[in-house]
């Protein structure tokens, strides 16, 4: 945005506005519980692009606001991304996935920066750029399998079970795991709680993380 003539004031509104949306997204932070890891982070996507949409194509202070406060609005998407990262993937590659995320999380930062002091000054196709991203990231998520362990804890088994499979089909595995398996997190399998509680039953062994690992 060009804000160079912008009074000092309205910069620090938009910015206040920000945060009042971030403090109201709050809200939205039983979204991934309720929904799902997949959707919740669909929800967040698409008003994260609506609002940069907005913030480049209607350059006038009150768009401006509502585009910021949007923005704020979305930050839902951040934490659901990272619970979601975290229960698809086993616990031996974690480090390395979340090392990823971070990675490409921070990149923004340095790309703008690097931007502005060697390619151009004009933030326009920097915005724009980074509004496509968003789209084509909003797109992927239809092509990403939810949560497994959302699943189980939802008492959703054979979904659990069938997005295993699926998981370890994309990673190359040759075994799956069988339709009658049976997992500690799972709410409608009271035997393997009775049987946790008693000690007859080691969650390791047989929780969803483990049977990823697999």
């Amino acid at each position: 945005m060009d804000l160079v003539c912008t009074p000092v004031a309205q910069i620090g509104l938009m910015v206040t506005i920000y945060f009042i949306g971030f403090m109201v997204g709050g809200l939205l932070y039983t979204l991934p519980d309720k929904l799902g890891r997949k959707r919740a982070l669909l929800v967040g996507c698409l008003i994260s692009a609506l609002g940069q949409t907005i913030c480049i194509f209607v350059p006038t202070i009150p768009a401006r606001c509502t585009a910021f406060f949007l923005m704020g609005l979305s930050q839902v998407k951040i934490g659901t991304s990272y619970v979601w990262l975290s229960e698809c993937t086993s616990l031996s590659y974690k480090p390395r996935a979340f090392t990823y995320i971070n990675i490409f999380d921070a990149m923004p930062i340095a790309v703008a920066g690097l931007y502005y002091l060697f390619v151009s000054k004009d933030w326009f196709w920097l915005c724009l750029t980074m509004l496509i991203l968003t789209y084509l990231a909003t797109g992927l998520l239809y092509f990403c399998p939810e949560s497994p362990r959302w699943y189980l804890v939802n008492g959703r088994r054979s979904e659990a079970i069938d997005t295993l499979n699926y998981i370890a089909q994309l990673n190359g595995r040759e075994v799956r795991i069988p339709s009658d398996a049976r997992f500690v997190e799972d709410p409608t399998n009271y035997l393997s709680w009775k049987q946790l509680i008693s000690g007859d039953l080691v969650e390791e062994q047989h929780s969803p993380l483990k049977t990823m690992q697999t």
